[in-house]
């Protein structure tokens, strides 16, 4: 992957939330060192990572959002476990405001026949595994347009943690689909996930027919 705007432009928007995030568990000091380390870190991951289709894979901000994870927890040098990490990861995330502009984007958009026929043929050249260290996937559609499911097969990301020998932190990771399906007015059932050796994640997306947008603001 290339450390191009794209990738920098991740680390702009997330650095202060993680840092504050981080400062709360371990300390102003060690947290403003950690995040310098990361920085370096975060550089080096994506620079070695190879390449998803850039841009046009709406996956690889999913998965630049997690190499900055893991750059900040080798950078933590084990002062940070990955359950904390994860805890880091899920209130940084929701007290930016990147994520409350983009979980309202896609909340509107979620339940449309058209983006759920672009995520289908998204699926579909997936499975060519044109880009090896990419995702894998299956979309399902449901009985109606207020639901959906996408079968992993392949988790870019659980790939990009065993490049980074932190398959550790994937579990963690997951929870926070937990969440990004809260704030978009989803309710997601799994029942299987890649981390957990079931061989694929399964997730099945419900609109949550009187979801009326929730109103926490990032602090």
């Amino acid at each position: 992957m290339n450390y191009d705007l794209y990738a920098r432009a991740i680390e702009l928007v997330f650095n202060g939330s993680f840092r504050r995030q981080l400062a709360v568990a371990l300390g102003e000091q060690i947290a403003r060192n950690v995040m310098q380390k990361a920085k370096r870190n975060y550089s080096e991951i994506v620079t070695h990572s190879p390449p998803i289709g850039g841009r046009k894979n709406p996956l690889t901000m999913n998965l630049l959002i997690t190499a900055y994870a893991a750059a900040i927890y080798k950078a933590a040098n084990g002062k940070v476990s990955p359950e904390k990490m994860g805890e880091v990861f899920s209130d940084a995330i929701e007290r930016t405001v990147a994520f409350w502009l983009f979980t309202k984007a896609m909340a509107k958009k979620v339940f449309t026949r058209q983006w759920q026929d672009r995520r289908n043929a998204l699926a579909i050249e997936s499975q060519t595994k044109a880009y090896p260290a990419d995702f894998v996937w299956e979309f399902v559609y449901g009985k109606s347009v207020n639901e959906y499911g996408i079968n992993y097969r392949e988790c870019g990301i659980y790939k990009m943690f065993e490049r980074e020998n932190c398959t550790e932190l994937a579990s963690q990771m997951c929870k926070f689909d937990y969440v990004t399906a809260k704030y978009m007015g989803c309710e997601l059932t799994r029942t299987k996930t890649i981390a957990n050796g079931d061989g694929l994640c399964d997730f099945w997306y419900t609109k949550k027919q009187d979801h009326a947008g929730l109103t926490r603001q990032p602090v």
